[in-house]
């Protein structure tokens, strides 16, 4: 999630799902808060690259992710994440 991250899009239940998937290791979802997109981690990227694979997620209508087609739930992020862990 440094500044040279390459997006990918991901189509979910809710609209196109921007992540920046950087690294190796043992997965770690990075989820902002409202608001805010992956770059929010972006310090933090580099610190931990070497051990983990980072998963940043702009969440439905952050960064550069689509905006949700309806109202979205909470119990519904959860079910986002799963759609693009599925599609990696």
């Amino acid at each position: 999630m440094t500044t040279l991250s390459t997006l990918r899009r991901i189509p979910t239940r809710v609209g196109a799902i921007a992540i920046a998937d950087e690294g190796s290791g043992t997965p770690v979802v990075l989820w902002p808060s409202l608001f805010s997109d992956h770059r929010l981690y972006a310090a933090l990227v580099p610190l931990i690259g070497d051990r983990w694979r980072t998963i940043g997620i702009d969440g439905p209508g952050f960064g550069q992710s689509d905006a949700p087609r309806a109202e979205v739930q909470a119990d519904v992020y959860a079910d986002v994440v799963l759609d693009c862990l599925d599609a990696l």
